[in-house]
């Protein structure tokens, strides 16, 4: 009877390790942080002085230039860049093309220029991002970025909620990535 008891307790034992890994799994699938892809351009070694970000990059784009400013960047805000583009002529669609990223390095010794599309939940955070720097000098994209929240349950669950995160962090993600490969 000894021997079946502890035959038993060992049983059980085992099933709860068992169970207690499986649940373990399933909460590590269940669930995931936010991701960065990053791919480089055409290697330019040069210093950053000037940097001016998208008017049509939204709410992240004005998250990513209180970013740059904490950084200690010289960012050109969206206003600033709106006159600086009447002043030299050109428009906010045209800007991409290679001979105006260099008439804005040119005429205003902007260095590099970032564009930023992002697609939000319907809690508000950003769900993904798509991101550009340009060198302005050469015309080149010096980085083309994709970043992707975290995400944990079935979507707008309280567990999504608390697994996403906000723009400013989102922000301080971007800008992490984007000093890594410039710098």
């Amino acid at each position: 009877m000894v021997l079946i008891d502890k035959f038993n307790k060992e049983q059980v034992l085992v099933k709860l390790i068992f169970f207690v890994f499986i649940f373990i799994c399933l909460g590590y699938l269940g669930c995931a942080s936010s991701k960065i892809h990053i791919i480089k351009g055409p290697q330019t070694s040069r210093n950053i002085e000037r940097i001016a970000v998208s008017m049509q990059s939204g709410v992240l784009g004005e998250a990513l230039i209180r970013e740059l400013n904490k950084q200690k960047f010289n960012v050109i805000d969206m206003v600033e860049l709106y006159y600086l583009l009447e002043r030299n002529s050109l428009k906010e669609i045209d800007v991409d093309d290679p001979k105006s990223l260099f008439k804005l390095y040119e005429l205003n010794k902007i260095d590099t220029y970032i564009d930023s599309k992002t697609k939000f939940t319907i809690t508000g955070h950003p769900e993904n991002a798509s991101i550009v720097v340009y060198n302005t000098r050469t015309g080149d994209i010096s980085i083309s970025l994709v970043w992707e929240n975290g995400w944990g349950g079935a979507p707008g669950s309280p567990a999504d909620y608390n697994a996403k995160k906000n723009t400013d962090e989102a922000a301080t993600e971007i800008v992490g990535g984007i000093i890594k490969y410039l710098k």
